[in-house]
């Protein structure tokens, strides 16, 4: 049974975005999980989409850690990525949440068909269009952060001369690192990852000479920036 802790003072949660629709009215201690100040869900009607705006529709058992240090454990979770926001579910009562704005600093989960952990997390610097309540994947983790950003976008069209409307969910992505605590865009090509580790360049030319790497691999920007990480100590 997780414990009842206090409030921590956190202002009140930013407007509805769309694509999501929240009830407004002050949360119940009956919630457990109280730090997270969750919001109950309205029942919506189903409308037929192409996508998700869900990172994986299942529910992940993983950990929440919060902006001011604490965290949960063992919680069934979702990220939404088209609104940034963290849903959880109360599994006593099945009832579905989602966590004030704000509050989730870093989502931490594994989904049951893979074996590596999936870790999310927000307030970085602000860049282009993205805040501090941004998610983004973190892909590699130390003195240089390798960041994905996935946006699902919400599209509704109207075929000319028709009455039908459909619905997709597209996705955006883009990559950065978070040097020095400055958010700096990164292009998935040789010379602009040398550009910004020039510091280490001359290891990393050698590095790529022998290691067959593709910039447009997740992995394999894994493996260089780790590599790049790994001589920093």
């Amino acid at each position: 049974m997780l414990t009842i802790l206090t409030l921590i003072n956190i202002p009140n949660c930013l407007a509805q975005r769309e694509g999501v629709t929240q009830l407004r009215s002050s949360f119940s201690l009956n919630d457990k999980l109280t730090d997270l100040k969750g919001e109950p869900l309205l029942a919506k009607n189903e409308v037929s989409t192409d996508g998700s705006a869900f990172f994986s529709n299942e529910w992940s058992r993983g950990s929440l850690t919060l902006v001011s240090g604490k965290k949960y454990s063992s919680i069934l979770l979702k990220v939404n990525l088209q609104t940034d926001d963290v849903y959880y579910l109360l599994e006593e009562t099945k009832a579905e949440r989602v966590a004030g704005k704000g509050i989730v600093k870093q989502v931490d989960f594994k989904l049951s068909d893979q074996q590596d952990s999936i870790r999310f997390r927000s307030h970085f610097p602000s860049v282009e269009k993205n805040d501090l309540l941004t998610f983004y994947q973190v892909l590699v983790d130390g003195e240089v952060i390798l960041l994905k950003r996935i946006k699902r976008i919400f599209i509704e069209e109207k075929a000319f001369n028709s009455a039908t409307i459909t619905h997709r969910f597209d996705t955006d992505n883009s990559y950065f690192i978070c040097l020095n605590k400055k958010m700096i865009k990164l292009k998935r090509n040789r010379t602009n990852i040398l550009e910004l580790l020039t510091d280490q360049r001359s290891n990393l030319e050698n590095y790529l000479s022998k290691n067959n790497i593709s910039f447009k691999s997740d992995q394999d920007l894994k493996k260089l920036f780790e590599y790049y990480n790994s001589l920093k100590h």
